[in-house]
Order: structure tokens, then sequence, then C-alpha cells
């Protein structure tokens, strides 16, 4: 399959072989740049089997999470045993910063300490890249993952949320779109933004579409979203609550599933996303380090 048009294709990184601290076994030790998509999405459905939160991923969806996260392939570790994925992380890299955009261990290797040695190995490629800040997103619940964030240095930051309304079955009055890459130029991005729903992140989006409450060069409100087949995507939105819910209103279609990811908990998008019926379905916390 060919990549989307904008990925960059790396030299293959040569492969080593690391032994395990605590045993005999040996891992043979690669980066994402050195194999297929497939292979790839193999590893992550592995590392992330379980998973409170479901993560698919075709070969096209992965080439544009790439792309738009800023994810270096080449820096970005997955190791084997065998054949067999144990391990995979994706590191994002936007000059000084780093973001940490997966990370796991395939169920069948948990539970061996293995996570500390490689985690160890994601952040030496993030100070290998020069960079002085790195974060990334857990889910609340994921204590084994926190233990292991908060061993190398990771402290939590602030709180976060996914949330999500089931679709009604009349709309409100419809709301204007607007001109997303020129509303960009216009908005402040709210502080804490992470870094999937920064403006950087999702000007990426092919389908990315946005609506504004008030006069465009300086709105009530504001909201960037995208639309798929079976449901809209909030991906970044601020302003005053009542004006905001009924923008988020306003661009509901009938039975339209409505989700809303890592929403700052407390935030003006917090509030007015629950007053018109929002619920939480899942709660993260953002952890950060400076290198």
């Amino acid at each position: 399959m060919a990549l989307a048009e904008g990925i960059q294709i790396l030299p293959r990184s040569p492969s080593r072989h690391v032994k395990k601290a605590t045993g005999s076994e040996t891992f043979r030790k690669t980066a994402v740049a050195s194999v297929e998509p497939r292979t790839t999405i193999a590893a992550l459905e592995r590392a992330y089997a379980g998973y409170a939160a479901e993560v698919r991923f075709s070969e096209v969806g992965l080439a544009a999470f790439l792309l738009r996260h800023d994810i270096d392939t080449g820096r970005s570790p997955l190791w084997f045993s065998g054949d067999e994925p144990v391990a995979i992380a994706l590191l994002g890299l936007r000059e000084e910063d780093a973001w940490i955009g997966a990370f796991g261990v395939a169920s069948s290797f948990r539970g061996r300490g293995l996570s500390h040695g490689f985690f160890e190995e994601v952040m030496a490629e993030a100070r290998t890249a020069g960079v002085s800040h790195i974060e990334l997103e857990v889910l609340e619940e994921n204590l084994a993952a926190r233990a292991v964030y908060e061993r190398a240095g990771f402290l939590a930051t602030r709180e976060i949320k996914v949330l999500e309304r089931a679709g009604r079955a009349t709309a409100s009055a419809e709301s204007a779109l607007v001109p997303a890459h020129e509303l960009a130029t216009r908005i402040i991005e709210p502080p804490g933004t992470t870094w999937q729903n920064r403006i950087r992140t999702i000007l990426r989006l092919e389908n990315l579409l946005a609506c504004v409450a008030g006069v465009p060069q300086r709105p009530d409100a504001f909201v960037f979203f995208a639309r798929y087949d079976d449901r809209l995507v909030l991906y970044l939105a601020d302003g005053q609550p009542g004006a905001l819910g009924t923008l988020v209103d306003g661009i509901a279609r009938p039975y339209e599933r409505m989700l809303a990811h890592n929403i700052r908990r407390g935030s003006a998008c917090d509030v007015a996303l629950e007053a018109i019926g929002f619920e939480t379905i899942h709660t993260g916390l953002v952890m950060e380090r400076t290198l």
C-alpha cells in the first residue's frame, strides 16, 4: 500500500539485540521506520490488547496519524522476540518538545519488568533528539502505566476527559461554517491543549471543519471538528460556556453521535459540553517532565 502523501520514508534502522536485565531472553531492537505499516499495526494491537479504550488502525489511518502528530518513526522503538512484536512506542517531535503518542508491551510479556527498560529506551531517543520537554496522556485507571511514567520522573499536570453524547432526534438551529485555516489565525489556543488537539495537529486533518459564535475576528466561542461515518469528533473548542454550548448543539445532525477527546477538566469546554448533555466516558491525566 502506498503511504499517504507527505509521509517521509526514513532510512531503515539497523537491528540489534539486547538482553533483558532480569533474564536470559534476547530481544531484537529496531525502530518503526524499519518495518512495514502492517507490522506496526500488529505491534500496536498487541500492545493495547485489553486496554480500556479500543485502539484500531488501518494502514491509511496509521499513515495519517504519523504525519498529523509529527511522529519520528526512526526514533520510535520497536522490540521483537523472534518475529513476535514485544513492545512499541511512537515518539512525536516538534522543535524542543516531544510527545509519546503510544507506548505498550504485548500482554504475553507483561509482568516481567520489561516496561521500565523499554521506556528508558524511549527517553534515550528523546534526549538524543535534543528536546527539553516531553509529555504524554494516560488513562487515570491505568495504574501500571502511571507507575512506569512516575518512575521515569513524569508528573501529572492536569486532568482530561473524553466525553460523549448520543444522537438526538432533532438538532438546534444550524451553526454556520467558517474556513478552518482562516479561523486558526484569529484565535488563541486554550492553555493546556494536548498535543493531539493543538492547532498545528488538527490543521492536517483533510476533513476539518470550524464554526464560530459572534464576530469571526473576535468570536464569543469557536469549535473545530470533523465528521466520520458513525460520529462527529470535537477537537478544539473554547469560549463563553453558554455560547459554546449553543454552537456545539448547532453543528449536530439528527441522531449524530458526538465525541470530544482530551478536554481539560473544569475548562469552559468541559462546562459547556456537560450543560448540553455530554457524559464523561473516560478520564485521564497529562503527564510531563523536562529533560
